[in-house]
C-alpha cells in the first residue's frame, strides 16, 4: 500500500522524515507482518508509538533500539497480535532517532525485513549504513500495557505470533542479583529454580543507565505486577534464547515487600 513522495530518499546523504523519502511503501506495522519479507524493503511506518528505547534514550554513536506499536493499546494479548516491532538503529543514524521518547508517536523510515541470520527468527526495521532510515516525532501518547500472564511469553508469541507488545504481568517474585543482570521472575507462591532460559526474566537494558536502582541483591522482592515490552534476548545462534521483560523505569516493577 501506498507510494514515494517527498525528499530525503536512500540515497545522497542523510536522510530526514520531514517528508516521506522517496523509494519507499507506506505500511502498518500489520501489513508488515502479513507481508513478512525475507529481504530488506524500504519502508515508511506512520504514527506508532514508542513504548521502549534502549538506555532510554538513543544518542548520537551509540547503537540503540525502539519498541514500537500501532496503537497505545489493546484489549487483550490476541487483540495485540503483530502490531508491534522493534527497530534497530545502528550507531551512526541513532542520533536521527534522539528526539524519540516513550510515548512519542513517530513516523519512521527504515528496512524491515525477517532477520534469521544469528540464530535470529524476528521480523524487525533495520537502520544501518546498509540500510538507511530516520524518525520524525509526530504527536505524542500514553502508552498502556496489556495485562498477561507469565505463560504468555512465549518464543512463539514473540518471533511468530504477536511480536514486542507492552505488557503486564501481577503477582510475581523475583531475585535481583547485580544492578546490570536481569533476573527470573515466578508467580508469587510458586517459586520455580528452573533455568534462566525457561522463564521470564527482568531486563535493565531499556532504562537510564543500562541498570536497576532500588533492588536488594540476593533477597526475594514480592511485585505488586511489573510492565515492560515483551523482547527476546539471543547471545549467538548457538545459545539459549531467552524470555525478557523490558522495564522502562523502576516504577514499572514497584513491590511491597522482601
Amino acid at each position: 500500500m501506498g507510494g514515494a513522495a517527498g525528499s530525503g530518499g536512500t540515497g545522497g546523504g542523510t536522510p530526514n522524515c520531514n517528508t516521506q523519502p522517496s523509494g519507499t511503501v507506506t505500511k502498518t506495522i500489520k501489513q508488515l507482518w502479513t507481508d513478512d519479507p525475507t529481504t530488506a524493503t524500504a519502508v515508511w511506518v506512520p504514527n506508532v508509538v514508542v513504548t521502549a528505547i534502549s538506555g532510554g534514550g538513543c544518542v548520537f554513536g551509540t547503537r540503540c533500539q525502539l519498541m514500537v506499536q500501532q496503537d497505545v493499546t489493546y484489549a487483550s494479548f490476541a487483540a495485540g497480535a503483530q502490531n508491534a516491532l522493534r527497530v534497530d538503529v545502528a550507531d551512526t543514524y541513532a542520533g536521527l532517532f534522539a528526539a524519540a521518547v516513550v510515548g512519542s508517536r513517530v513516523d519512521v523510515y527504515g528496512w524491515a525485513w525477517r532477520h534469521t541470520n544469528d540464530g535470529l527468527n524476528e521480523l524487525l526495521i533495520e537502520v544501518s549504513a546498509a540500510h538507511p532510515g530516520c524518525a520524525k516525532v509526530v504527536g505524542s501518547a500514553s502508552p498502556t500495557p496489556i495485562t498477561v500472564q507469565l505463560t504468555d511469553l512465549t518464543q512463539q508469541a514473540y518471533e511468530t505470533t504477536h511480536g514486542p507488545l507492552l505488557v503486564r504481568v501481577e503477582a510475581v517474585s523475583g531475585k535481583p542479583g547485580q544492578p546490570n543482570e536481569t533476573f527470573a521472575l515466578w508467580k508469587q507462591g510458586q517459586f520455580s529454580d528452573a533455568g534462566v532460559e525457561a522463564v521470564v526474566s527482568v531486563s535493565p537494558f531499556y532504562l537510564s543507565g543500562y541498570q536497576f536502582s532500588g533492588l536488594t541483591t540476593d533477597l526475594i522482592h514480592n511485585f505488586t505486577s511489573v510492565t515492560g515490552v515483551f523482547g527476546l534476548f539471543v547471545p549467538t545462534s548457538s545459545s539459549p534464547k531467552y524470555k525478557q521483560l523490558l522495564i522502562r523505569t523502576m516504577a514499572d516493577a514497584p513491590f511491597g515487600g522482601q
